[in-house]
Formats: structure tokens, C-alpha cells, sequence
């Protein structure tokens, strides 16, 4: 828009830089400098205008391409770092389902105490009360109802 109102005022000032010319050629004899310097600065003030408002919308387009590639790149890096630690994250899981696999391998199902081989045991912890249900209340574990685990081995 603006760019055709630059076109239609510098149309404007040539037809009148000609017509003042034309007069000029008309009466040599009396011519009228102020009018020519009139119109020759303004239209150079507009030339002026018109070359900055392009030069300034190019640089403007620029600054504003630089600042796209800039978001792009920090979007880039902020997906590869939601990506790690997703994967992060996942390893953790896989780490916590090995863990609970391993402590259900290592607890005894009958209720047992989980101790080294020569240990001696307490004569509570040989029933396998108080340490097994201690350690299961550690690593949170659901407690096992007693009638539903003997409903279950029957």
C-alpha cells in the first residue's frame, strides 16, 4: 500500500518537474527557480523517504528472520532436552520395575525374612513378622491380606 503511494506521488512530482520545464522552455526569459527547487526537494525528500522505507523493511525483515532462525534453534533444543529426559524418565521406571521384580524374587511368599545365608534369626523374625513386613512397608508395597493369600493358595 504504502509502496504505490510512493509510485503515485513520484508520478505526480514528474508530471509537475515537466510541466515546469515546459513552462521554463515556454518563457526563458523569466524563470522561476524557487518553483524548480520546490518541487526538485521535494521530490528527492520523498526519493529519500521511499528508499528508506524499503531499506528499513529489508533490514526489518532481516532482524525478523534472524529472530525466527533464533526461536527455531531454541525450540529445537528444548524438544531434544523434553526428549532426554523423557528417556530419563523412562530409564528411571525401567530401573524401579527391575528393582520390584528383584525384591519380589528375593522376598519369600510365605511371609519369610529376607536374611544372608548363616544369619542368625530372632525367633520373631523366624516366624517372619516383624522384619519382612518392615521391609515391605519401606519400599511401599501393598500388605497382603492374610485370608486372601490363604483363599489363594487353597
Amino acid at each position: 500500500m504504502t509502496l504505490q503511494k510512493f509510485e503515485k506521488d513520484n508520478k505526480v512530482l514528474q508530471a509537475m518537474l515537466k510541466h515546469t520545464e515546459v513552462c521554463e522552455q515556454k518563457a526563458p526569459e523569466v524563470p522561476n527557480f524557487q518553483v524548480i527547487k520546490k518541487i526538485e526537494s521535494a521530490y528527492s525528500r520523498k526519493m529519500e523517504e521511499f528508499e528508506r522505507s524499503i531499506f528499513g523493511k529489508d533490514k526489518k525483515v532481516a532482524e525478523l528472520l534472524f529472530e525466527v532462525a533464533k526461536l527455531k534453534e531454541e525450540l529445537h533444543l528444548a524438544r531434544e532436552t523434553h526428549a532426554s529426559v523423557l528417556k530419563d524418565r523412562n530409564c528411571n521406571r525401567m530401573g524401579a520395575a527391575e528393582a520390584f521384580q528383584e525384591f519380589q524374587s528375593a522376598v519369600p511368599m510365605q511371609g519369610g525374612a529376607i536374611g544372608e545365608p548363616g544369619e542368625r534369626k530372632s525367633s520373631s523374625e523366624k516366624n517372619g513378622s516383624v522384619r519382612g513386613r518392615a521391609l515391605i512397608k519401606e519400599t511401599k508395597m501393598p500388605e497382603i491380606n492374610e485370608q486372601s493369600w490363604r483363599s489363594k493358595k487353597k
